[in-house]
């Protein structure tokens, strides 16, 4: 029997690729094997947020833009105080400095929950979840000479609350979505050209309890120049579901998840990319176990099976990325009794190392809430944690670092 809504949901918090209390982290692909691989990595934390202005709680990947510097954004803090502000956008240069780049003040925007870019012309560019005039978000960019601009503002019926960033294509235009808002109120996709002229290309109906879209993926730029996306709610189907959208507005579904299928439901994070033309993505219940999967979306559009979580209650929180190694590197997360957190190795077959173990998330020294991690110009993986690090300690104590593998 299928369960209700509220409980699958909640399944979210017990998928897995499977984690053991001893530090090892196992994997079991399709065909069934079982394998447990020790792999510690040299790690360091390069900032822990929370000290003054420097913003909390860093939700969304870094970027690594042309200078070498990463950048990123923090959904709260920039304030007069550790719990005050409404977000930043940061810098960490070559060498590992720290600077704030934009404090955001409910005026010109607030809560960024989505990465930064940095545009062909060189400049930063983003979203805030919400703030302005109409409280309902905004696209923003920041020049390289340091101002910032607010190129549009959602008012409602071409969208509202951007959860995810944006992606640049190949005709200049930056593609994005909305978490609300449209003409049914279910979420858009958009274009916005880097002079800020806005075109809606999609509004999605509300599903049923009036539930949207849940369009809070960054969409994925294919080698077709196409972009795929995950909408986690679609009209009657409230499992997610796969789409195609092209640079001139052709929309496509190319997948429905549903419970009775191999693939799982509940997809979440971004599409990975990879070198081969496919994108990997991850669902965080259903399939063969019902603990949640790791899918590949081939490039003629079929869906294949790469890992179905066996045992164990972790999962992946985050997207994948793929590095010049060829495997797939991402967070895990292990609830129960003793909460185990780190960043896992994941080869096309579906195997599974532990590459990171946060050792003592109660504590908080290194961070918790691992987010999704991306392989800089140096080899290096770089990544966020949500929660911990020096100023945060336990897991409701909202701080967040940023760390070096």
């Amino acid at each position: 029997m299928q369960p209700d809504l509220v409980s699958a949901r909640r399944r979210l918090m017990l998928a897995s690729p499977l984690a053991a209390a001893h530090g090892l982290l196992f994997g079991l692909a399709p065909s069934g094997a079982l394998a447990a691989f020790p792999g510690p990595a040299r790690y360091r934390r390069l900032h822990s947020f929370g000290n003054a202005d420097d913003g909390i709680s860093p939700n969304a990947p870094l970027t690594e833009f042309a200078d070498g510097s990463l950048y990123g954004s923090t959904y709260g803090g920039g304030g007069l105080g550790v719990r005050l502000g409404s977000g930043t956008v940061f810098r960490i240069d070559p060498r590992g400095g720290y600077s704030v780049v934009h404090r955001f003040d409910r005026l010109s925007g607030a809560e960024p929950r989505s990465a930064v870019i940095q545009g062909a012309d060189g400049h930063l560019y983003g979203t805030a979840w919400g703030g302005h005039v109409h409280g309902r978000g905004c696209v923003y960019r920041i020049r390289s000479d340091g101002p910032y601009e607010v190129l549009h503002v959602f008012t409602g019926p071409e969208g509202a609350a951007p959860a995810a960033g944006l992606v640049q294509a190949a005709d200049g235009a930056f593609y994005g979505s909305t978490y609300a808002g449209g003409e049914a109120g279910g979420g858009t996709l958009f274009r916005i050209t880097p002079e800020g002229v806005h075109t809606l290309l999609r509004s999605f109906d509300k599903g049923p309890r009036g539930i949207t879209a849940g369009l809070e993926s960054t969409l994925t730029l294919g080698q077709d120049g196409h972009l795929v996306g995950i909408a986690v709610s679609v009209g009657t189907q409230t499992q997610g579901a796969l789409f195609r959208l092209t640079l001139d507005g052709e929309f496509t579904w190319l997948h429905a998840f549903d419970w009775a299928d191999e693939f799982g439901v509940f997809p979440s994070g971004s599409l990975c990319a990879a070198r081969d033309g496919s994108f990997y993505g991850r669902c965080g219940a259903g399939g063969q176990y019902e603990r949640g999967t790791i899918f590949r979306l081939e490039a003629d559009d079929r869906l294949s099976l790469v890992l179905a979580n066996g045992s164990g209650n972790a999962w992946f929180p985050g997207s994948l990325t793929q590095a010049e190694d060829g495997h797939f590197y991402g967070p895990y997360v292990q609830g129960g009794v003793a909460v185990d957190e780190g960043v896992v190795r994941m080869r096309a077959d579906g195997q599974v190392t532990l590459v990171h173990r946060i050792v003592d998330p109660n504590a908080g020294p290194t961070g918790t809430g691992p987010g999704q991690v991306m392989q800089a110009s140096d080899g290096r993986l770089y990544g966020i944690t949500r929660e911990g690090g020096r100023y945060g300690v336990g897991r409701t104590a909202v701080s967040g670092t940023l760390y070096r593998l």
